[in-house]
Formats: structure tokens, C-alpha cells, sequence
């Protein structure tokens, strides 16, 4: 984490996957339950897949903004949309949601 700007920076892990080609939100099935909803703590990194040229991610769990913790990854305690801004160099943005359901 850096402060740039009077914000704090997360440093990304952008990875190539092509699903389609286009960017989503990856989110492992650890702690996941068999209808597809997850454990109340369940633990997953914050990554973005197929998006290429990318200054930086910022990450929202419904409108609050979220980072990882210090083991490095989201702990997920309730249903909310999980957002990702993406920001890519030549300034455009483009949201990714994901909504994750809790049992």
C-alpha cells in the first residue's frame, strides 16, 4: 500500500485468463457452498482477470471501499456487490460487479 494524492494505493495482481477476453472479477471456489453462496469469512485475494494496460484497481463492497488484510486476502462476511474500478493508462474506467451471496 502507497499514498499517492491524500489516497492509499493497493499494489494489483492482474492475471491473463481468457474467459470470452473480457475482464471479471475472480473469485476462487474456497468457501463456497454447493448452491454457489459462500461461508460467512470466507478468504479470497481481490484480482482482476483479462485486463491488459491497467494503471490500478480500486475495490468496493457495495458503495465502501475494501482492501485485502494482512494475511492478503478479503475476508467476506455478508451478501453485497463486490466492485472493481478498473483504471486503465489511457484514463478510461470500467466497473466489474460481482454479487456475492452469504449462507
Amino acid at each position: 500500500v502507497s499514498r499517492e494524492g491524500g489516497k492509499d494505493r493497493t499494489s494489483i495482481d492482474v492475471t491473463t485468463l481468457f474467459y470470452g477476453g473480457y475482464p471479471f472479477i475472480r473469485v476462487p471456489d474456497v468457501g463456497r457452498n454447493p448452491d454457489g453462496s459462500y461461508s460467512a469469512g470466507a478468504a479470497f485475494p481481490l484480482r482482476v482477470m483479462n485486463a491488459v494496460d491497467v494503471a490500478g484497481v480500486e475495490w468496493y463492497l457495495d458503495s465502501t471501499p475494501v482492501s485485502v488484510g494482512p494475511d492478503g486476502y478479503f475476508h467476506l462476511q455478508s451478501s453485497a456487490e463486490l466492485k472493481a474500478v478498473v483504471r486503465y493508462n489511457d484514463g478510461t474506467d470500467e466497473t466489474l460487479v460481482k454479487c456475492l451471496k452469504v449462507k
